[in-house]
């Protein structure tokens, strides 16, 4: 999940150059805003798997697929998912936007893949490959005593999830505002620097 801003890739770049202990002032600043949308994201993991599905702990070993070879569905591991849910202040490349991410929000273990978007698309499968055919439904109840699916954004299911994106929504803003915050401090005081020494040169 991306914090995007325009026109900042220059500012760091700069920064990074000229300016390193005023980057890094930035980057402790924004990191900071961002590390309670974490916390609550992983607030919500609990130990066991939810819903009495004991069946999906970890067993400690990888799971097989039963209709192939490749791993089977990804075991509830309470420490994997909660290390997925992170964030990254490092430069992402341009989208078919134009907009480059410099901050982003990630959850990026598979167990926490599906509990951030299990139901986001719809009513279960009915083709799924399971004897029961209500397990799919029984599956996003579970999920469900995680937490509700939040927009974060309005965009429907591209935008709904319910750990990290409902942590961005609770959030309300507060993250994005501080980012922005820090990035408007952190180019008065370079401007400002370069100003005076242009000054002591002259």
């Amino acid at each position: 999940m991306p914090v995007v801003i325009e026109g900042v890739v220059g500012l760091r770049k700069a920064l990074n150059k000229l300016a390193p202990d005023i980057k890094k002032q930035m980057d402790s600043e924004i990191r900071e805003a961002l590390k309670p949308i974490i916390q609550d994201a992983r607030s919500k993991v609990g130990a066991s798997a939810p819903g009495g599905l004991f069946n999906w702990n970890d067993p400690g070993y990888i799971r097989k697929s039963i209709i192939g070879k490749k791993e089977g569905f990804p075991s509830y591991n309470q420490n994997i998912i909660r290390r997925g849910l992170t964030y990254s202040l490092g430069t992402k490349r341009f989208d078919n936007t134009g907009f480059v991410s410099l901050y982003t929000l990630f959850n990026k273990s598979r167990t926490g893949a599906i509990i951030e978007t299990a139901g986001r698309v719809g009513s279960p499968n009915p083709r799924a490959k399971s004897n029961n055919p209500e397990a799919g439904e029984r599956f996003i109840g579970a999920m469900n005593g995680i937490g509700a699916l939040k927009d974060y954004a309005g965009r429907g299911r591209l935008s709904t999830g319910r750990l990290l994106y409902a942590a961005y929504a609770r959030n309300q803003g507060r993250a994005v505002n501080a980012t922005l915050k820090a990035i408007e401090n952190a180019k008065n005081t370079f401007y400002n620097r370069i100003r005076a020494s242009r000054g002591e040169a002259a």
